[in-house]
């Protein structure tokens, strides 16, 4: 009986799980974000609201932000924000 390497093919389905899930985490976190933000007059920070999922040092990475610089003053509820 011989056996077959399908150790690549396992290693593929993994990293193709790991990404999907981390997907589906983003997406949570980022609808929560959306949710919680103020909207203000305009909704521009609830509307920049997003995510993206990355592959860095071999290890699969989520994240969720907004590219607006006030952003994190909303988040750690500090002053100035424009809205």
């Amino acid at each position: 009986m011989e056996f077959e390497d399908k150790s690549s093919v396992v290693k593929k389905a993994l990293k193709f799980a790991a990404v999907k899930s981390m997907e589906s985490a983003c997406l949570l976190v980022e609808g929560q974000a959306k949710a919680l933000a103020p909207v203000g007059s305009t909704g521009e920070l609830r509307d920049k609201i997003s995510h993206r999922v990355f592959e860095q040092n071999g290890k699969i990475v989520g994240q969720v932000g907004s590219p607006l610089m006030y952003a994190i003053y909303v988040e750690y509820g500090k002053n100035p924000v424009p809205y």
